[in-house]
Order: C-alpha cells, then structure tokens, then sequence
C-alpha cells in the first residue's frame, strides 16, 4: 500500500455544512490541517485518539476527526475520497500505533517468561494494566488492508485483552511443555520408577494453590518428592523455602529421609503440624513449651475430666443443670415418624441402648422418658407387665400394657400417632387405630384405669408436664427422689461416666474446632436441640476453665494449643514464615484449624505457593474434626486453583478397582476420578464368602482358599470396622501356625490407610452398631462440635469400605451372614456389582436371604426358629424381639419359604412346597374343613379378637 501524502481541499460551501477546516493532508510522521483563515496545525499521530467519523449527507460525505487539540471537521468529500482516506488513514494511524503496541505486547510476554508458571495473582495484578490499555487500543484493522506484519501486532494484543484467560492459558501450555522436556531426567529417575505424566504435571504446574487428587495406590508421595526435586533443581526455591507437612511423626520421619538419602536434599524444614505449631510458639515466646501428659494419655484425660465433673457435681446449682440435662438429653433422640422402615427404628433402638434408669430396655424413646420419670418421682411402676385379666388366645399373645402402677392400679399407654391421628409411615395406620380402639375397649369392659400419651405430646415438648398433670388427676401421690438419690442411681447405671467420657471428648473437639464466639453461636443454632447444646456447654465450661488453669500452673502446653496458638502468632505478624513453598500431604484428612494455619503462612509470602495432595476418596477422619469440605472446596477456602488428578494406581488390578470405584462413587459429591490400573486380572477380583459360621471359622476358611493360590510370604490383611471383630494376638498366633507360609496381619480400617497386602479380607460386614456400615448414632453434643455432616447417608463409612478394599493388591474377600448382612452388601449384591460368588460352598438360606425380607419391619431376615414352649419350629424375624413377626415353615421339610407373587416357596431346592398367601393380611392359607366341604382359611384368623383375619377361599375344583 502507497505511504504519500494524503490531501484534501473542502469546497467554499463546506461552511455551511459546519465544515471547521478547509484542507485535510497527512503522511507517515504527522497531520496537518487548515481552518478556514489560512492557519495551519500541524500534530503527531499519536494526538489522534479515534479513526475518522463518516456521515453521509444528501450528495456528499462529511469526515470528523477528533484529536487531542479538538475536533476537526470536513465536508464535500466523493465516495472515492473517503475510500481513499481511510485506507490512508488507517495504514498510517495502524502503523503509528504499531509501535508501542508491540512494545506492550513484548513487555507483557517477557513478565509472563520471568515468572515461570503465570499464576492467577501475577495475572490478576496486571489486570489494570491490561484494562487501562484497551481503552487505548484502535479496534482491530480492516481485513487486508495493512502489511500482516502490522495486523498480526493488533490481532496478537486484540487477544491479550478480549480473551486473557485463553491468552494466559497458552503461555502456562507453553511453560509446561518447556521445563518437562528440560526436567525429564529428574522425573525418570527421581523414584524406583518413572513418574507419570499426570504426576510430573502436578509437580511442574505452578499455581497459587494446587490441588492433586490422588486415588489409593497413585503415588501421592512420589508426586510429592518429585515437586520438591524439581522446585529445587529448576532453582525456583531453596531447600529452606520449602515447608513439607504430614500427618504422622512416621510419614514426616520417612518423607525426611527419602529426601536426604535418596534425593540428596538438606534443609527442607518437613514437620507434623504439632511439631510445627510447637515449633512457632517457642520461637514467639522464645522457648519450647512443654508437652502436658494429659495430652499424651488419653486416659489420663479422661479421668481429669472425670475428677473435675464428680467434684462439680457436689455444687447444687450445677447438680440441678445436670439432672436436667439427663432428664431431657440422656439419648440420641430420634423422632420415629423420621425413619423410612420399621426395621430402621428397631436398629435405632437396639444400636444405641435406649435404656431406663432402672436398665430396662425400652421400645421407644418416649417409654425411656416416662419410666425415667415415674421412677425420679418415686413412683412405683412396671413396664410391660401382663394385664390382670388373662388375654391369651392360641392366637394371640397376652397384652401388656406399657406401664402398670401397682400401688394405684393404673396402667399407662403411649400411642404413637399424630394429633390427626397418622402413624409412622411404616405402621399400618388403620391396624394401629383398631388396636388402640381394642385397648380402651378392654379397659372399660374390666373397670381399670387407663392413662394416654402421645406422640405430638413428646414433639411439642409436652410429654411428661401432659403426664404430670393426668397423674395428679388420678389421685396419684408424688415422692420425688432426693438428687443424690438419683444421682446415685446414674452412678450405679453407668450414665455418669457415660456422660463423663462424652465430656471428655466435647473438650478436645471444641479446643479443636478453635472457634470465634461467632462461630460458635452458629454452631449452637444449627445443632438439632440448640438448648440442649447450651446446657451442655454450660457444664462443660468449668471443666475446661479446670483443663486451661491445670496446663497454665504447669507451663504446659497440649496438641491443639500448638495449633491454635500458633495460628494466633501467624496472624498477628508475631511470627513470620520463611518459606515461599507450603506442601501439604494427606490434605484430606485437614481440619478447619490447619488449614487456617497454612492459609496464613502463605498469605505472608506475597509470591508464595501451596501445593497438597489428598484424596477426597479417603477421607475417614471425621470423628477428629477432618473437614472434607476443604477438598471439595478447595478454592473456596484458599483461592485461585489448579486441580491435577493421578489417575494411574499401581497397587490394586482392575477388578478390586471395578467395585471400589464405582461403590464410592455412588456418593455424588466425591470429586470423580477415573482410575487406570497398572495391574489387570481377568474376571473379579472380590469375592463374598456368605456364610453362618462363627468368624473364626470363617477366617480358617478363607485362610485355606488363600493358601491355595498365594506364593510364599504373601501377606493378608485382616480388617474389620471395630477391634473387637479382629481375631485376638492368640488367635492369630494360632492361624500363623496354620497358614506358616502367609504373613498375617490384623487392623481396624481407620489404622490400615496408607498400608497394602496381597490380599484383603473384610470381616464384621453385618447389620448394627459393629458392622460396616456402623448404626451407631454420634452424640448430638459431639455431632454438634464436628465439621458439617454430609447429606449422602453413610458417606464416610462408605469411603471407610474404600480404604478397606484398596488396601488389596490382589484380591479381596468379604466375609458376611446374608441373614444380617450389610447394607453395602446388599448394595453390592442387588446392584450386580463385578463379585466372584461361587468361590465357597453357600446354603439355601445364605443364597436367598436377600429374597427373605420380613415384611413386618423391612430390614430384617426371616429365619427359623424355636419355640421354646412347644419345641415347634417357626419362622421369624432376626430383628426378634424387636420385631415380632412370625410365619409358618415349610409343611413338608420345615425350611423357610420365600414369597412371590401370591405363594410361598420353600427355599429348599430339593423340596419347593408351596403355599398360596391370604391376600389381605399375608398370613398363609390352609386347609380348613367347614360343615359342607373343605376350604381356603388364613392362619391369622382369630375368631373375634382384634385384628383377626376372615379371608376364606374356595378349593379348585
């Protein structure tokens, strides 16, 4: 394109068109323009802030040009002319600018160079840079109308500013791409093997914050020794910037040493959190502190807080809040309208020990508060005992009310309904109303009294004044136990120490949790009873004035008081970090407390990094004040974040991994990762042994399957969710002498992470409190004081399942009674889930136990049973007493019979009698004989009783 000189002259009626300038001319260097009395201004390029404005007129064009000294008007221009003038405006205006552009554009580049990786926080402080410039920018040139080399400068810095986050994304592509070529020695050498590319990613990419998911066997640790490598040998960092924190003294101890020995690296400081804290509060108080025993021994702890709580109890005011407490909060309680099944209540139930203060175990927990109430007011009564008049039918059991006053002949009923009358959703409302109705009717036909309660009392918190004021009626005299007397009587029971254990751990969790009296009012607010909480932290408090005045008097300090005081150093400037590199292994097991710490050491270093490795898929520590929801929001809580996945495991093959990802994943809010397995097998790798036999007997077996196929000193793992089902030392001495060739090993699934075997077998797979997963309930006290429940039901104790089955290099075994199994087996089992099931010989009952359901309370088998009376056989429920329900066994064989479709089937498969089911209640139809001819009649028929059953049906003919 031509660079001369561009001139325009406007026409003398110009003027009258507001036309400011007669003459127009520009070249390469400057413009120069004359007004209508001769007087020439000559400017630079640079004065011009916008291309030319065109506006047509009736036959012609008027041009306006703003510059930095006006606005400069022209008129009469041809349409060729303005074509003419704004292709030379446009090559010289373009070329003019060209020059700083690229000048800002190399700047830019040669930052974004210096710095390596370009984090979010080098971007974000040249934002305004960027923002200012564009306002300065000419929009993007006419297609084709200037030299490429021209255009190719404005559509380079049209990018940097419309889209910087692409812009930004290739420079860090770029960067990446460069130093793992120049760094891929160290890689392949820096561990036994080679790293992955997804682990030498995650060790070149240098955001603010880094987050690396790490699945079970991927190698978080050699990811992590291969960061440190690489910021030390690529010169970003020196060994005393770099700050490495684990979990455990072990790991930290052998991270240490894996560095020195292997590596060849001094001064990375690599602590514990503890040993950290510690570390800051001696240098800000200029000397160690001490560690107090009672944070070395637990039990030690506990029997603090125990003296401390006996001796609080003798102050009056403070006996009175404790009774009060126990009079309202003694159990976890649960609403029973809440749970889905019959069975679930009765799991409730049982799991947790709802018991009276005279350890009766009750039905409810609304029979807990009144027997506990009738006993605190000295009033003599009987649960359960047998109505005076004999109701016992070959039909029916006798009744029993739920309460009996001997002393004054009344009886107490509770009813479980609403005030409009509904039930539980898993109580059939309408035998319910009947059997009530059958009660007051039994009643009042024998002249005795009878008390009500209700369900709404006890959930608008009215339950025992209700109580109260109905007694009083009745006449009946009230003797209130002294509250030494029913403090003795907790004593005796167990409940004071219960509750002293339960302070105990409140102590530790709220020094753990760390919280700001804001935080805490929040925590109060959202607990499930924010009152009980309340009176609880009021009998806590003086505890933990006692624990902080004990530890001051002693110049001892505990393992939250490193944490928590070394926070407040950090923060308050008293200590200042040296290290620009924070690495953070087992980061899914951090506290809110220590990620606090960590966000404030880094926030000290202007140009620091943090970089932790976890696996939301681990994370099983919640009990400790673990919050998973500082992985799954990460960035969140720390800011700008690069998230790198490993997603090669070489510990476990591809059929334990078939099943242990797809079962934790069932969780949708663990981050999903998609494991590669080193190691392949074909066909399943986890089989279910389904069998009756006591555990031992089990383990022999699966020890025996074992010894078959494993080579000498292969190692199996024995774990189980609580110690108590891992065989004893004695045992296992026993089994080592069977299996000589194995190397046996046992642990709970808690102190199994980070540990591996050959093979794997999974004990305690049972329905309740024991099994996996647990049924315990989490004292709402301590649930209250815990990081924020997940809604996904069991979702910790499904990664626990997790960290169990990839514990297995090869294979996995789950041991289980299909009669009381698991809710994760049945999961696994109904859900076809990748198991080997023909491994082991299996009975007719353990082969269809999940087909067994009762039909009473959902969650329980039936099974045989014994009549201890008759010596009869029957079928019941495994939820017995509980669930009470009862069926007819096989007329042929006496096994149980499974029911489909309208009959029942014995499961035995050599016999499979059948008998058709009553449609209307389920009982079993028989064979009766009438007057004329024989015909169909349910087993539940109880001539005119309550809830009889008078279905009959005609023979086929």
């Amino acid at each position: 394109m031509s660079t001369s000189v561009f001139q325009y002259s406007s026409p003398w009626w110009a003027r009258w068109f507001k036309a400011t300038h007669k003459t127009l001319s520009f070249s390469p260097e400057h413009i120069v323009v004359t007004n209508w009395q001769g007087e020439n201004s000559q400017l630079n390029w640079d004065c011009v802030s916008t291309l030319p404005d065109i506006n047509s007129r009736l036959w012609f064009k008027k041009v306006d040009l703003t510059l930095a000294d006006g606005r400069f008007s022209f008129a009469g221009l041809t349409k060729k002319e303005v074509e003419r003038l704004q292709r030379a405006f446009n090559l010289h205006w373009y070329t003019a600018k060209a020059t700083s552009v690229h000048s800002f554009i190399t700047q830019i580049d040669e930052r974004i160079a210096q710095k390596g990786y370009f984090r979010t926080s080098h971007w974000s402080a040249m934002q305004s840079e960027l923002d200012a410039f564009e306002k300065r920018l000419p929009p993007l040139p006419p297609e084709g109308e200037l030299p490429r080399v021209i255009d190719a400068v404005f559509t380079k810095v049209w990018t940097l500013v419309s889209q910087p986050q692409w812009y930004l994304k290739r420079s860090r592509e770029q960067y990446v791409h460069s130093v793992l070529a120049q760094h891929a020695a160290l890689f392949d050498t820096v561990e036994s093997m080679p790293l992955t590319e997804k682990q030498r990613l995650a060790c070149v990419i240098d955001e603010d914050n880094n987050l690396v998911l790490a699945g079970a066997g991927t190698g978080k640790t050699s990811t992590v020794m291969g960061r440190v490598a690489f910021l030390i040998q690529s010169g970003k960092a020196k060994p005393d910037e770099i700050l490495l924190l684990a979990y455990g003294n072990k790991a930290a101890k052998e991270m240490k040493e894996r560095l020195v020995q292997r590596l060849g690296i001094n001064g990375v400081a690599v602590n514990t959190f503890h040993s950290l804290g510690r570390s800051i509060v001696g240098r800000v108080e200029g000397g160690m502190p001490s560690i107090s025993p009672l944070a070395e021994d637990e039990q030690a702890k506990v029997y603090f807080v125990e003296n401390c709580f006996n001796a609080l109890q003798t102050d009056e005011t403070y006996r009175k809040q404790l009774l009060t407490y126990f009079d309202k909060w003694q159990f976890p309680e649960k609403n029973p309208f809440e749970f889905k099944t019959l069975g679930d209540y009765y799991n409730y139930l049982r799991d947790n020990e709802i018991r009276t203060l005279r350890n009766e175990q009750v039905k409810s927990f609304a029979e807990c508060q009144i027997a506990n109430y009738l006993f605190r007011q000295g009033i003599n009564y009987q649960y359960e005992a047998k109505y005076k008049i004999d109701t016992k039918t070959p039909e029916r059991r006798a009744y029993q009310p739920d309460f009996y006053l001997p002393d004054v002949d009344i009886y107490i009923e509770h009813f479980g309904i609403d005030r409009q009358g509904n039930t539980a959703p898993y109580i059939d409302k309408q035998s319910y109303t009947e059997g009530m109705q059958w009660k007051r009717e039994l009643h009042k036909t024998h002249g005795t009294a009878l008390i009500e309660t209700f369900h709404y009392e006890q959930q608008e918190g009215v339950l025992l004044s209700g109580l109260e004021r109905k007694l009083k009626a009745a006449g009946v005299q009230f003797n209130p136990l002294p509250d030494e007397s029913v403090l003795a009587t907790f004593q005796e029971y167990g409940v004071i120490n219960t509750f002293s254990r339960v302070l105990a751990e409140l102590l530790s969790l709220f020094k753990r949790a760390h919280l700001t009296e804001h935080e805490l009012a929040q925590k109060i607010s959202r607990a499930k009873h924010p009152e009980q909480m309340r009176v609880a932290l009021s009998l806590l408090m003086p505890i933990y004035d006692a624990y902080q005045s004990t530890l001051a008097q002693q110049g001892h300090i505990d393992f939250d008081d490193m944490v928590n005081k070394a926070i407040g150093y950090v923060e308050e400037g008293r200590f200042v970090a040296p290290w620009r590199y924070i690495l953070v292994d087992e980061f899914q097991d951090i506290s809110r407390p220590r990620a606090q710490l960590i966000k404030a050491l880094r926030a000290q270093q202007s140009d620091g990094s943090l970089f932790c490795v976890g696996d939301d898929w681990q994370s099983i520590y919640r009990f400790t004040g673990s919050d998973i929801s500082l992985t799954a929001q990460f960035n969140s809580f720390f800011g700008a974040t690069n998230t790198t996945a490993l997603d090669k495991t070489f510990r476990f093959n591809n059929g334990i991994n078939a099943v242990a990802s797809r079962f934790v994943l069932k969780n949708p809010a663990q981050l999903n990762k998609d494991i590669d397995t080193h190691r392949q097998t074909n066909g399943p790798a986890v089989s279910l042994f389904r069998t009756s036999q006591p555990n031992d007997a089990a383990i022999v077996d699966v020890l025996a399957a074992i010894y078959k196929l494993a080579p000498q000193d292969a190692t199996v793992y024995l774990l189980a969710r609580f110690k108590a089902t891992i065989p004893s030392k004695t045992q296992l001495q026993m089994l080592g002498l069977k299996f000589p060739r194995l190397t046996i090993l046992t642990d709970t699934i808690h102190a199994s992470k980070g540990k591996e075997a050959d093979y794997v077998v999974l004990l305690g797979l049972t329905t309740g409190k024991f099994g996996l997963p647990s049924e315990i309930v989490t004292n709402s006290l301590v649930e209250a004081l815990l990081p924020e429940a997940e809604p996904f039901p069991y979702a910790e104790e499904r990664r626990l399942f997790y960290v169990a089955v990839t514990r297995a290099r090869h294979r996995v075994y789950l041991v289980t009674d299909m009669t009381k199994a698991s809710k994760f087996v049945q999961e696994l089992m109904e859900e076809k889930y990748p198991l080997a099931l023909d491994e082991f010989e299996c009975s007719d009952i353990q082969k269809t136990a999940l087909s067994l359901g009762c039909p009473k309370c959902t969650t329980g088998t039936l099974v045989v049973r014994k009549n201890n009376t008759s010596g009869n056989n029957f079928i019941g429920c495994t939820n017995y007493p509980l669930c009470s329900h009862k069926q007819n066994t096989c007329p042929r064989c006496d096994s149980v019979m499974r029911e489909q479709k309208g009959v029942r089937t014995c499961i035995n498969e050599s016999c499979k009698s059948s008998v058709p089911v009553c449609p209307e209640c389920g009982g079993d139809l028989t064979i009766k004989k009438g007057p004329y001819s024989s015909f169909y009649g349910c087993s539940n028929y109880r001539g005119d009783d309550v809830g009889s059953c008078r279905y009959t049906q005609k023979l086929a003919s």
